[in-house]
């Protein structure tokens, strides 16, 4: 059985695959200039898309397992 900790770190993870796809989704524009604000920009809005897809995630009842 999971322990609370294991939970944390897979619902972690997940997140941060998450981030990673919609990284690759922003990245692959390709009108967008690589500089240091674009790329902080970037890493923002994969998170906050990560975000919300954990938010639907949840709201359907699926498990990390």
């Amino acid at each position: 059985m999971p322990t609370p900790k294991s939970l944390a770190h897979e619902k972690a993870a997940l997140l941060d695959k998450f981030a990673m796809a919609a990284l690759t989704g922003i990245m692959a524009n390709p009108t967008m200039s690589l500089t240091d604000e674009t790329r902080a920009t970037a890493a923002e809005w994969a998170y906050k898309v990560a975000r919300k897809m954990m938010e639907e995630r949840n709201k359907s009842g699926a498990s990390t397992r």
